[in-house]
């Protein structure tokens, strides 16, 4: 899952990471208010609370106790790509036995594969990012939530970045067939949060807790925006409709479809009116689904 960008899929994907605040003030705070209420005393000295570092490629890199930690810091708090590309090697060489943290913080370094800015990454970088993200597949094939992601970015790369949405849709639908339950991370920053729909940055806030987002879902999405094949595209959102009927990305897919060819259209204006009643989407979304309505009849059959 920023970078998350402006890719013809997405008009999306300008990287807008959820922020994890690694500090040491709550704890300092918290030792302030255990004296309220106290006569006064003569101030005490407090040694100052120092955070271990190591230095990695040049740079001083904050070191946590667990591996969680030390990704979230590594995921959150970086600008700088070579000083974020540090603070990932850091969470490998030091918790390279905690595999779920490992395998992540490995995907972002394929990702940091693309460059600064991925819409410039030419063919050979983005060969490059395809294999490495190959190895992780067969390296941590026992975690569901690490090939989905890494096949996701697969179809991402072939379809936007390559322009070959053949071989990008391939993979999408590999990620639907192979993991059609396995959760999107929410409380991780991962770079595909902006990925997905123009509105994704203040919505994901607030549908986290009531919904989850899918894997899948946002390859079925992926599906529809990148076929030219109309038998595919319904297929791809009949089975959003079927198991992610809540989910943002059917929201995104109806307002794909009913901006397509008139011969799509008609055929989900009566999905489109069951998804603003019953789902009750965000207002943004809403519009946009109630604009695509506009002059559109549902087909007779």
């Amino acid at each position: 899952m920023a970078r998350e960008i402006n890719s013809p899929c997405f008009q999306y994907y300008l990287r807008n990471p959820i922020m994890w605040i690694m500090t040491v003030l709550p704890i300092l705070a918290c030792a302030l208010l255990t004296q309220c209420g106290e006569p006064p005393s003569v101030p005490t000295q407090h040694p100052e609370i120092q955070m271990e570092t190591v230095c990695c490629n040049g740079y001083e890199i904050h070191r946590f106790p667990s591996g969680e930690a030390q990704l979230r810091y590594a995921l959150s708090r970086f600008s700088d790509q070579l000083e974020r590309r540090a603070a990932l090697e850091v969470v490998i060489e030091y918790f390279s036995k905690v595999k779920p943290v490992r395998a992540e913080a490995e995907l972002e370094l394929a990702y940091l594969e693309l460059g600064i800015d991925h819409r410039f990454a030419d063919r050979n970088t983005c060969i490059q990012a395809l294999n490495t993200y190959r190895q992780i597949i067969t390296r941590f094939s026992d975690l569901p939530r690490i090939c989905a992601k890494a096949y996701w970015y697969m179809g991402w790369i072939h379809a936007d970045l390559l322009n070959q949405k053949r071989e990008g849709i391939a993979y999408y639908q590999t990620v639907y067939r192979r993991y059609p339950e396995t959760r999107i991370k929410i409380e991780s920053p991962v770079s595909w949060v902006v990925f997905v729909m123009p509105q994704i940055k203040t919505e994901i806030k607030a549908t986290a807790k009531q919904k989850s987002l899918y894997w899948a879902s946002l390859a079925l999405l992926e599906v529809i925006r990148n076929s030219v094949r109309e038998e595919e595209r319904l297929e791809a959102f009949q089975a959003l409709w079927s198991d992610y009927r809540d989910s943002l990305a059917t929201g995104y897919a109806l307002c794909a479809l009913l901006n397509g060819p008139a011969s799509t259209s008609c055929k989900v204006v009566g999905y489109a009116k069951d998804y603003l009643e019953k789902q009750k989407p965000s207002q943004p979304l809403a519009d946009e689904i109630r604009k695509g309505l506009i002059d559109k009849k549902p087909s007779v059959k």
